[in-house]
Formats: C-alpha cells, sequence, structure tokens
C-alpha cells in the first residue's frame, strides 16, 4: 500500500499531528499526535485535520514528509509510530530528559490555575505552596499564555513566583469561550494528572481567566471531587479587589456536588436500582465533608438504601437493620418486611414479594431476571400450599397424608412430574384442594407458559425473552396466582417498594434540597 506522511503544526502551539494518508484502495487517513513538553492534544484539533485531508485539502502549514511502500496498513501504521517517537526525540528530548531529572519527587499538591487578566493573585496563589512538593498547571488562553511564557527581561508568573521550571505546565485551551470543550480539556487533563500524579491532592483555583474557563474549571472541580479556590480579599467597589489583599481560600463546594449526585441518585432509585443507589451514598459519606446536620441526613439515607438494597435480593432480616431506619415514613412497608423477616419457613408473602421483585426486574428491561422471579413465585405457591393446608413437605412428603391411588402412582414413577413444580399441584389436585383443581383447568395454558420460560438463558433455554414474551408469560401465570390466592381467601397484593420519595424521607429532596 502507498502512503502519504503529512505533518501539520498545531496553532499556537509547538505540538504537530502526524497524519497518515492512503493514495490508493479506500483512501483511509490516520492521525498520531506528536505532543511538546507541557502542552496537550484536544480530539477536536486532529478531527478538525482529518476532515481536510479526506476532502482532498492540505490543511495550512502542512509539511509532505514524504510518499512510501508498506506491505499492509499495520506496517504503516508502526512506521507513523516511530516517526511521531523520533520527532518528539529530535523537537523536545533534552526538554524531556531535563524535566524528568528535574522534576519533583514527590508531588502533594497539583494547583490548577486559569490565567487571565491580574497576575498578582496567582502570584500570590504559587507563593502559598511548597514549591518542593507541589506542581502547578497554568490554563491559559492563546492570548493569555504570554503572561506565563514570557521570555527574556519581560515579567512572567513562574519567574515572579519563583517557580522553577520543572515544576509546573502549560495548557493551552485554544477557544476559551467555548464551555463543552473547556470541560472536555478538563476532563483529559485530569486523567493526564492521574497517571503522573496518582496520589496528590489537586486545587483548582479559578481566580483567572475568562468567565467561560473559570467556569469550566469550577464544574469540573466539582464534578471530580478536587478542592475549589479562589482568592478574596478587600473590595473597594464591586469591579475589583484591592491590590495587595487577596489570599487564596478554600470554597465550600461539598453541597453543590450532594446536589449533582442526589439527581444521579434519584435516577437509580427510580428504575429500581438499589445496589447502584447505595454505592452513590456510599461514596458521597467517603468523600464529601458535609456540615452536622446534612451528614445525618445522608447517613440515615444510606441506611435506608442499604435496607432495600437488601429487601431487593430477599434478605429481609439484613433489610429490616436499615429499612428500619425509615420510621414512620416506610409504615406501608415495615409490618410486612417483619413478617417476611421473622417468618421460620417461606409464605404466601414471599410469593407476594417475588411477583413485586419481578416487577422491578422487567421495570428495568431485565427480563430473564423477572421470568425466574415468576417460575419460583408460582412453584412456592404449590409448596406453601401443601405444607399449610395439608401439612405435606413436598421434599419429603408424609406418604399417610397422601390418598392411597396418589402414593400408588408415585410409587411407579414420580418421575412423570418434571421437579416439584407441576408436582406439587398434582398433589393438591387429588387431595381435591381448590388451588389444585385450578390448576388442572389452567394445566395446558400454565404448562405453555412455563415452557416459554424454560426457554429463557438463565433456566434451560439458550435465548433471552424480550419484552413481548415476558407479557405473554407475566399474564397467565400472575393472573393464574391471584386467581388462586382467591380461591383460598388469600391476597398477593402488596405495596411496590420505595423509589426515589426516600429522598423526602430524610430531608433531601424537592422540598430539603
Amino acid at each position: 500500500m502507498r502512503v502519504r506522511f503529512l505533518l501539520v503544526r498545531l496553532p499556537f502551539q509547538r505540538s504537530l499531528v502526524l497524519v497518515m494518508q492512503e493514495l490508493e484502495g479506500q483512501q483511509r487517513v490516520g492521525v498520531v499526535p506528536v505532543i511538546a513538553p507541557g502542552e496537550t492534544f484536544h480530539d477536536e484539533q486532529a478531527y478538525r485535520i482529518f476532515q481536510e485531508v479526506d476532502a482532498g485539502r492540505l490543511p495550512a502549514g502542512a509539511e509532505i514528509v514524504g510518499e512510501f511502500e508498506f506491505p499492509d496498513e499495520e506496517a504503516a501504521q508502526e512506521a507513523a509510530r516511530r516517526l511521531a517517537q523520533d520527532l518528539k526525540e529530535s523537537l523536545w528530548g533534552e526538554e524531556v530528559a531535563a524535566q524528568e531529572q528535574h522534576a519533583p519527587s514527590r508531588v502533594e499538591t497539583v494547583l490548577l490555575l486559569t490565567v487571565g487578566g491580574s497576575p498578582e493573585p496567582l502570584i500570590r496563589a504559587v507563593q502559598r505552596l511548597d514549591p518542593s512538593q507541589s506542581f502547578v498547571c497554568f490554563i491559559c488562553s492563546p492570548d493569555s499564555r504570554r503572561l506565563v511564557e514570557a521570555a527574556g527581561d519581560e515579567p512572567n508568573i513562574p519567574r515572579a513566583a519563583g517557580l522553577p521550571a520543572t515544576h509546573y505546565a502549560v495548557e493551552v485551551w485554544s477557544d476559551p469561550d467555548d464551555l463543552a470543550g473547556c470541560v472536555s480539556a478538563l476532563f483529559a487533563l485530569h486523567r493526564r494528572i492521574r497517571s503522573r500524579f496518582p496520589e496528590a491532592r489537586v486545587v483548582a483555583n479559578y481566580t483567572g481567566g475568562t468567565k467561560t474557563m473559570s467556569a469550566a474549571l469550577v464544574i469540573g472541580a466539582v464534578l471530580l471531587g478536587w478542592e475549589l479556590q479562589l482568592n478574596v480579599g478587600v473590595r473597594r467597589d464591586l469591579r475589583q479587589v484591592l491590590a495587595g489583599t487577596d489570599v487564596p481560600m478554600r470554597v465550600a463546594a461539598d453541597d453543590v456536588l450532594l446536589h449533582l449526585e442526589l439527581r444521579l441518585l434519584r435516577q437509580a432509585l427510580d428504575r429500581y436500582d438499589y445496589g447502584a443507589a447505595a454505592e452513590i451514598v456510599r461514596e458521597l459519606l467517603r468523600t464529601l465533608s458535609l456540615s452536622g446536620a446534612r451528614r445525618t441526613q445522608v447517613l440515615r439515607l444510606y441506611q435506608i438504601v442499604q435496607g432495600l438494597a437488601a429487601w431487593d435480593v430477599g434478605q429481609y432480616r439484613q433489610a429490616l437493620v436499615g429499612f428500619g431506619m425509615a420510621g414512620a415514613h416506610g409504615s406501608a412497608w415495615l409490618p410486612r418486611l417483619r413478617t417476611l423477616a421473622e417468618a421460620q419457613k417461606p409464605g404466601l408473602e414471599v410469593v407476594a414479594d417475588l411477583l413485586l421483585a419481578a416487577a422491578r426486574r422487567a421495570h428495568q428491561g431485565r427480563y430473564d431476571d423477572a421470568v425466574v422471579r415468576l417460575v419460583r413465585a408460582v412453584e412456592l405457591f404449590g409448596t406453601v400450599r401443601l405444607q399449610q393446608a395439608h401439612g405435606i413437605d413436598i421434599r419429603d412428603p408424609d406418604q399417610a397424608r397422601l390418598p392411597e391411588a396418589l402414593r400408588a402412582e408415585l410409587a411407579v414413577s414420580r418421575d412423570r412430574w418434571p421437579g416439584s413444580l407441576e408436582l406439587s399441584y398434582h398433589m393438591l389436585e387429588a387431595l381435591g384442594d381448590p388451588v389444585g383443581r385450578l390448576f388442572a383447568r389452567r394445566r395446558a395454558v400454565l404448562r405453555e407458559a412455563l415452557a416459554c420460560c424454560r426457554d429463557s438463558l438463565l433456566l434451560s433455554g439458550s435465548a433471552a425473552l424480550d419484552e413481548q414474551e415476558y407479557e405473554a408469560v407475566r399474564n397467565r401465570l400472575e393472573g393464574f396466582l391471584h386467581e388462586a390466592a382467591r380461591v383460598v381467601a388469600a391476597s398477593l397484593h402488596a405495596p411496590q417498594l420505595p423509589r426515589s420519595e426516600v429522598l423526602e424521607w430524610v430531608e433531601l429532596g424537592p422540598a430539603g434540597a
């Protein structure tokens, strides 16, 4: 394959992009960034270059390196990677080596500063750091980078603050008024910080820069859990702070982050994903410095949500410990939970709970999980009815309690009844039980529904059920169970578990937000 290499310098940066363009066949285009020390690379820059080359245009500042023959695409890409590495070493090799040699051995704090306007507050923010254990990242626009990089006798912020060249880097945001682009660039910067300084505390000072740059830094810091900082001083008017009076102060952003996380928490609760909700609240307790009253609210919420997560998977005793914190708000559910937690053997309350659990899984689109619970509910109803009405344990039936004809039938072959599900209802039918007679009347329809269930991937089948198949099965099996409950003067109706209303219970919902 014949490939042309182009070298394109990025606007306002020393960094370059190596473009690999296939000249025959599918005419594919690929890009490899060649990043200068202290600079960053944005995907949208590469995409614009890609579009130019793909349209047959030569990007501004592009230099043709040459055209080469390669046996295949993999060889061409490997050549491009080697060429990019050679370029980096030839252009900035000594600079990279010097940075690595003199870089701080242990960085405790990474300070991010948006640069613009007056440099004095930023100088004071840097001077409050321990330079031997800190690293500063100056976030600049193309216009404000001169405040950091000015050479010769022209003053710049690092020189005025006494910051060594090995203890800072410059990040240039090409469009300082593009909020989405600035936030995207900040997340890319976060990944590099975590890679280079995994244990460092990150402080984001948004005193300088354009309004958009500052807004992006605040948004990113809140979402990423960084410490927020702002230079605060004595004001002579509404426009500016008195020169020399400002000091960098921590800004309490934990309540802001709490409100953002509560939105995610509400979504998890509304889809009955109590496990995910519990993880969100646990992380809030671990990472946020909340006031006493607010922390008490979140702690109580954590207990309630943990209780719901346990209840959702049938851990009733564990659920009672956490959900008991709901108090009066949980009065519609707590009596039923106590019955479930204190029962020595499963009863019809568990059947009702399985139906509600199936509904929750179906709400999440997890139809195979839902159908497993439906089948178990049908099976359990039969075994509970045998035990409670006739004193027969399906696992080890007392032969004396069975009709003679049924004893003889079971002695010949018990294998004709697949599992305990149909066997329990056959026993009930032989005993003259109304539930057994109802099953016998519905046998053909129920067997068809159960066969469809057994085709589920989570039972013995090989394919997942879709929504339409699940609804057909649910209508038949759930309808049978409710009808069976009515013929024995029982009920399987119960309130579904609560969702995001639990936030209002602890005054973290709209009323208490």
